[in-house]
């Protein structure tokens, strides 16, 4: 797990929803939002890592960033204690993507 200072992630972050509100079309805008839930995560805003990393995945479900988002909102849903969520979560990435790296370590997860 990291972490990342607030002076070191606001910059990013910034960015990040420069891009997005830049480039609303782009290509690349379910990336953008998978890092700004990572920064989020690694901020330890948890509850702000969940509604983004959701986002992503309600809004570019057939992104190939939606796994890992998912299994980042498994982590962000532990962290809080959303215990039942989290591992909800993990199924359901086990479920929909059996073959991504994101369900392999969702497996591992499941076991601890």
């Amino acid at each position: 797990i990291y972490t990342l200072s607030l002076h070191d992630a606001l910059p990013i972050l910034s960015k990040f929803k420069s891009f997005n509100e830049n480039y609303p079309t782009s290509e690349l805008l379910p990336s953008s939002h998978y890092w700004i839930g990572n920064s989020y995560y690694a901020m330890r805003d948890f509850k702000r890592a969940i509604f983004v990393q959701q986002e992503l995945i309600k809004d570019f479900p057939d992104s190939d960033k939606v796994p890992d988002a998912m299994l980042n909102l498994a982590s962000s849903q532990k962290e809080i204690n959303y215990i039942t969520a989290s591992q909800k979560t993990l199924k359901d990435l086990i479920t929909k993507y059996p073959i991504s790296e994101a369900a392999k370590k969702a497996k591992l997860r499941l076991v601890d």
